[in-house]
């Protein structure tokens, strides 16, 4: 999981990168040390269930273990497996689960040997009738947080118990989740910015982060977890203090510990380059963030794989079970095959690659596809889990994936010339780049003479203000008049630490502005030196009044954006 892995899967892409389209290359057998799990965490497959049926779900699916929600023997609330109340302040023991414990120990697993436990961080539950105010999210000065840490011991001794190989940690912050922020990792939702910097809140919970996995380690010093979403969602605001405490939990790992980085942004890839590419950049994005020096040496790396993502079809959750209509489903069985086999082979030895599965009543119940008429999950699918181990082709390419390529500086000027004023911002006028304008959160615009993609200056933007993470931008308006009914692209070269950046292309009609269409055509190019050349597309509405194209992203105050050569073109008349 080091440098030197980084450097050689960096290398295999560039390798890969000069002889795939030439001839196939075909990768080797998948090792067995890698395995492959699938949700199972809903109301409709529950340890009762999994006691009752497992022959019938293992002889089904070829899969290596499932991860499933486990709730109190009490409960009385919503079971959709995104809620629980371990993250809260309700304190739960081990009496609690008797029932679950006692199904699990009795359930005859013969192929799933690497099952999970959910345990997300929003204590979605507690905004159940059955729960208390108090069973929310604690804040992270709370007095009483070592009820976190508890609960979080009580479910690895759970897991250690019936035999589960770990937890399965969701940082993601579910709705409704009640308690004084909502959005735990959150910084901007605190109410005391004004009181409490976000460096001091950071190692308020990173020492949360050392409780908690301390606790665990102390209840199952070997176990497993699994942590998603992964480390390139961390740059957004909503987990802007997950880095904090995943460093936290880093420091208390014992030797025997294993902490993975589930990567869930793997959903929607099917090409073996778009997964080598998101296990390098997460590997890279995690280290820029990390606090902890060697320690993060430890961290490895799986993937997820959304088998039955949506599509661009009327009904985007549908899922075709007829041959004829495979092709119309996000993922053929051959292109599940390949993904899966891509997954599993970027993902680190002793890593897991983990199945999202929208319509679990077809893959986990057999049971009710005959009672509710659901259909029959077609054998192709289940041959694909099977097969998707032996060696395949490294450069395969499904016949409805269309692989762009970035947009690039001659890819705009071959529509022509820009038709942006002082897009090198090279004229300046009262301290800003002329015909531009300093908006947003607290923006401090300088001019660039350092750090430049290319001329004289470039923009550098920050924001002033010492709390939380601000938009700030500059824009520049143009008459919609020449444009209207027209497609336009924006281009420019941006360098920052954070990931999150891209100029926007917005129209304003009537007084109201549509900042972008959805999906918004958006793409990033490859890092150079730093800089990288990162565009948007929006078709302006026929009664659009001005055009206008906006430059920046959301800063923390000491981290600074530089914006050069920008450009943008109407690419459809």
């Amino acid at each position: 999981m080091g440098s030197k892995l980084l450097r050689y899967l960096a290398t295999v892409m560039i390798i890969l990168a000069s002889v795939l389209p030439v001839e196939a290359e075909m990768g080797p057998p998948v090792s067995p040390d890698k395995k492959l799990i699938a949700f199972a965490q809903n109301q409709l497959v529950d340890t009762a269930y999994l006691r009752e049926h497992i022959a019938e779900i293992e002889d089904d699916l070829a899969l290596d273990g499932v991860i499933i929600a486990l709730y109190p023997d009490d409960w009385t609330g919503r079971r959709t497996g995104q809620e629980d109340r371990y993250f809260g302040g309700h304190h739960f023991t081990i009496d609690d689960f008797r029932q679950g414990i006692e199904d699990l120990k009795n359930t005859p697993f013969r192929r799933f040997k690497h099952n999970f436990i959910q345990f997300a961080t929003s204590a979605r539950g507690a905004s159940d009738p059955s729960a208390s105010e108090g069973d929310a999210n604690l804040d992270w000065f709370d007095p009483n947080w070592s009820v976190v840490a508890n609960n979080g011991a009580v479910i690895a001794t759970v897991a250690r118990e019936v035999g589960f190989e770990g937890l399965w940690l969701d940082f993601e912050g579910y709705q409704p989740s009640p308690g004084p922020w909502g959005e735990p990792f959150n910084y901007r939702k605190r109410p005391d910015q004004s009181q409490r910097s976000i460096e001091e809140i950071s190692a308020q919970v990173r020492k949360r982060g050392r409780e908690f996995m301390a606790a665990i380690v102390a209840a199952y010093p070997d176990i497993t977890i699994v942590m998603i979403p992964q480390a390139g969602e961390w740059s957004g605001l909503q987990y802007e203090l997950l880095p904090a405490f995943v460093d936290g939990m880093l420091e208390s790992m014992g030797p025997q510990t294993t902490l993975i980085n589930g990567l869930e942004r793997g959903y929607s890839l099917r090409t073996y380059a778009e997964f080598l590419s998101l296990r390098i950049a997460a590997e890279r994005e995690g280290r820029a963030k990390t606090q902890v020096g060697a320690l993060f040496d430890r961290m490895r790396y799986g993937m997820g794989v959304w088998v039955d993502h949506p599509t661009e079809e009327d009904d985007p959750f549908k899922f075709y079970l007829n041959p004829a209509d495979f092709s119309r489903n996000y993922r053929t069985p051959e292109a599940l095959e390949h993904s899966l086999y891509y997954a599993l082979t970027v993902a680190d030895p002793g890593s897991y690659v983990w199945l999202f599965i929208w319509q679990q009543p077809l893959w986990f119940r057999p049971d009710l596809r005959q009672t509710q008429n659901l259909g029959e999950l077609p054998a192709a699918y289940r041959e694909a889990l099977r097969n998707c181990r032996k060696p395949h082709d490294l450069s395969w390419v499904a016949e409805n994936v269309e692989i762009k390529p970035p947009l690039m500086p001659e890819d705009l000027a071959a529509h022509g010339s820009s038709i942006l004023l002082n897009g090198d911002f090279e004229q300046w006028a009262d301290g800003a780049p002329l015909h531009w304008l300093p908006r947003g959160q607290g923006p401090d615009i300088a001019r660039e003479q350092e750090q430049v993609h290319s001329g004289a200056s470039a923009v550098r933007l920050t924001t002033d203000r010492p709390e939380g993470a601000n938009h700030v931008w500059i824009d520049q308006l143009l008459p919609a008049e020449p444009y209207r009914g027209k497609t336009i692209t924006v281009g420019v070269w941006m360098k920052c630490s954070l990931e999150e950046i891209g100029p926007q292309v917005f129209d304003i009609a009537e007084g109201a502005t549509e900042p972008y269409d959805w999906p918004m055509t958006y793409t990033k190019g490859p890092d150079v030196n730093g800089w990288r050349f990162c565009t948007s597309t929006k078709k302006i509405r026929p009664n659009a009044d001005q055009v206008g194209f906006r430059l920046g992203t959301h800063l923390i105050h000491g981290i600074s954006i530089y914006i050069d050569d920008a450009q943008a073109v109407v690419v459809e008349p």
